[in-house]
């Protein structure tokens, strides 16, 4: 059957090859009708009780997201009477301006306009009073600098791009140097990064391939075409996400590197060994038919087993990693379809130039074969030794500004935001009664705000409870709070802000309240230090008091991670057990194959756990690719271990190392070394996994080339054992 397609495809080729040009020409035509996602809502699981609540906010206060800007009205060198005067009178009219721009809901002056226009003494005078009642501080100093701080509240279907680049224009007219902070901020970089991904990775993780690739091979027109496959999917997986959603998001952007990447391994594979053949001076027709009869069921299950890896993200309760798993599986399966059609094509027209062969016991199957026997099952007691404390040490946790390099102009401002607010990200929580400004409704409310600060868990808060509380004590008058609720709105009408502009954002048409609080990070342990000071205030009141906020959604995910990997790890191994015992017809096989696999991601969470890389959304990409992609080594070694046992080969588990040794390490080298474009991306989360598959990679094919051989001669030796005593017999 092979000798018939192997001939179809060399009668055919013209067909064939226009064909594919033409779906390639289709799917770049999509690639230009790609549209970058930049919410974070992709990281979020598909249903969450603390997604429902942040949905729930946003529809009673009419805004989604808070902007934060940071004006720097005064230096250490400009902080003069009359210039810092001069600034703050300019304050409400930015303001109006920010008001101005399409999906602006409001935008909070610092100052109000009531006291900007007043002059000298008087307007210094009211400026201090109005300090030290407003929200949050109308002014605040960092470093001898003074910042006005803007808030940006959004519209619930504003890009958060375009609202940035407005706002910067608007501070940019008025040569005021602003730092930038809040989810709106977060989001609207990801265009740039994720532009960034899919134009730079790709090239660079080809160029590192192809080095190393060519190592192997010798050619570099036959190291291009090995890649062939793997660029052909990436382009058309790419061009199918154009024509069908037409959105990328942050993780969806690593599909191009990971087809790249994943995909050239087996053209890897099957290019080299036919090229082997060519110069051993065999027909195109002859070294394309005996490599797809030797790797091309390999081929088809490590595509195969890929997918499993991939597809088994689909657990996982996140939109991006689902996306990610769909889509990369997809480009997997595109790839391996041209590695069956378009590169034996290709290579069915490369002239055959005979060689001189070298023998196959090169040093590196020397070197493997020394080490197999004990010193393999050493080396694999010992990784296990010292991996499994590692892997129990395991955390989950994310955080939104970790996503970022450190390095970057984002996460450098962010860090700057949170040093001036004492805090970056905004969290809210939202409670009921939040019309009531009595001192009874304000206790709880006050309680928490002044706890969490007190416990370090918050930097600053912000309610219209604080707010009438320190208007009260400036006022001079008795108690920490109006003792009524009369007596506490008489007080907000008499201060000099615009009074109903103000309580928008606290207080909501259907009766609810939200608070505003800066935490110091956005980790899993101050998050849930925060929930549980939260929980136990509103059981002492009495009161419906709900954290609400991306990060809790976050959070609330990082607690699902663990079973939820787990049940995706489970399903990826015994799928892919039960591909390789079906297709190779033997359960041991099967159980072989995967034995390199298991160890390898134990030392991978081992590695996780020493080094403090927390288990999140993002990791858990690295089970399915480990599965996916770790056990290919073995599918390689096993296929080649059960064909040379059906030519009858002495020692076939010898014979099938001296064939597939260099392949798998030159292909472990490369898809590490093409992971490693990773490092080049601007997200700190794409050069963790970057040095996680550098671990992985190594320590599979490492494993399967020794373990494995191992293993497999000690059954032959038993098996000769048990021959030569029955011939004896």
């Amino acid at each position: 059957m092979i000798d018939r397609f192997t001939r179809f495809l060399g009668e055919h080729r013209g067909l064939v090859l226009v064909a594919s040009a033409l779906v390639i020409a289709f799917a770049i035509a999509g690639v230009r009708r790609l549209d970058v996602d930049t919410d974070f809502d992709v990281f979020m699981p598909s249903e969450s009780v603390r997604l429902e609540a942040l949905r729930t906010m946003s529809a009673s206060f009419g805004d989604s997201d808070q902007l934060l800007v940071l004006a720097r009205i005064a230096t250490p060198e400009s902080d003069t009477g009359t210039a810092l005067l001069r600034e703050i009178r300019r304050l409400p009219d930015i303001s109006i301006a920010l008001e101005a721009i399409d999906g602006v809901a409001a935008a909070q002056s610092p100052i109000p306009p009531a006291i900007a226009r007043l002059e000298g003494a008087e307007l210094m005078a009211a400026l201090n009073q109005f300090q030290a009642i407003s929200p949050g501080g109308a002014l605040v100093e960092h470093e001898g600098s003074r910042y006005a701080v803007f808030r940006v509240l959004m519209t619930e279907h504003s890009r958060p791009q375009q609202i940035v680049e407005a706002v910067r224009d608007v501070f940019g007219e008025q040569q005021i140097p602003v730092v930038l902070a809040g989810e709106p901020y977060l989001q609207s970089e990801v265009y740039t990064y994720v532009y960034q991904i899919v134009t730079r990775l790709p090239p660079i993780a080809l160029i590192l391939i192809l080095l190393v690739f060519r190592l192997r091979i010798g050619s570099f027109l036959a190291t291009g075409l090995s890649l062939l496959p793997a660029v052909s999917g990436a382009i058309i997986t790419l061009g199918a996400i154009g024509w069908t959603t037409g959105g990328i998001s942050i993780m969806s952007a690593l599909v191009p590197v990971f087809v790249i990447v994943i995909g050239s391994a087996d053209g890897l594979h099957v290019t080299s060994h036919v090229i082997d053949r060519l110069n051993e001076g065999k027909t195109p027709h002859d070294a394309v038919a005996e490599t797809l009869k030797a790797v091309g069921i390999p081929v088809i299950l490590t595509t195969l087993t890929t997918m499993v890896g991939f597809l088994s993200l689909t657990l996982i309760n996140s939109v991006a990693i689902n996306e990610l798993g769909v889509v990369a599986a997809g480009g997997v399966l595109i790839a391996g379809i041209a590695t069956w059609v378009i590169l034996p094509t290709v290579l069915l027209m490369i002239r055959p130039r005979p060689k001189p062969q070298a023998s196959r016991d090169t040093w590196t199957v020397r070197f493997l074969s020394a080490v197999r026997g004990a010193p393999a099952i050493i080396v694999a007691s010992l990784l296990l030794v010292v991996s499994i404390p590692g892997a129990l040490r395991l955390q989950a946790n994310f955080s939104m500004i970790d996503v970022y390099k450190p390095t970057t102009e984002i996460r450098q401002n962010l860090e700057l935001a949170s040093d001036i607010l004492g805090g970056a990200i905004p969290v809210y929580v939202t409670f009921d009664h939040g019309s009531d400004f009595g001192p009874t409704r304000a206790e709880a409310i006050l309680q928490l705000q002044d706890r969490a600060v007190e416990a370090g868990i918050a930097g600053r808060t912000v309610s219209v409870y604080s707010l009438i509380r320190d208007a009260w004590t400036h006022s001079g008058a008795p108690g920490a709070y109006p003792p009524d609720a009369e007596s506490a709105e008489m007080l907000l009408s008499r201060l000099p802000v615009d009074t109903d502009a103000m309580l928008s954002g606290f207080r909501a048409s259907d009766g609810s309240g939200r608070a505003v609080f800066f935490l110091p990070n956005l980790d899993d342990a101050t998050l849930r230090a925060f929930e549980e000071l939260a929980a136990g205030i509103a059981t002492a009141h009495n009161r419906n008091i709900n954290p609400v906020g991306t990060a809790f959604i976050m959070k609330e995910m990082n607690d699902q991670i663990i079973n939820q990997q787990l049940g995706a790890l489970l399903l990826a191994v015994s799928v892919t057990f039960l591909l390789i015992a079906f297709t190779q017809r033997s359960l041991w096989t099967g159980f072989l194959a995967t034995v390199p696999i298991l160890i390898t991601l134990i030392v991978m969470f081992g590695v996780m756990g020493y080094a403090g890389i927390a288990l999140s959304v993002i990791t858990a990409i690295m089970s399915g690719l480990t599965i996916g992609v770790g056990i290919d080594y073995s599918i390689h070694y096993v296929s080649l271990l059960r064909y040379e046992q059906r030519r009858e080969t002495p020692e076939p588990s010898r014979s099938a190392l001296r064939y597939v040794a260099t392949p798998v390490l030159a292909n472990a080298l490369g898809l590490a070394i093409g992971f490693t474009a990773m490092a080049f991306s601007p997200m700190q989360i794409h050069v963790t996994l970057s040095v996680l598959m550098w671990v992985t990679m190594l320590v599979s094919a490492a494993l399967s080339l020794t373990l494995l051989p191992t293993i497999e001669g000690i059954r032959e030796a038993k098996y000769l054992t048990r021959t030569r005593q029955q011939d004896t017999v």
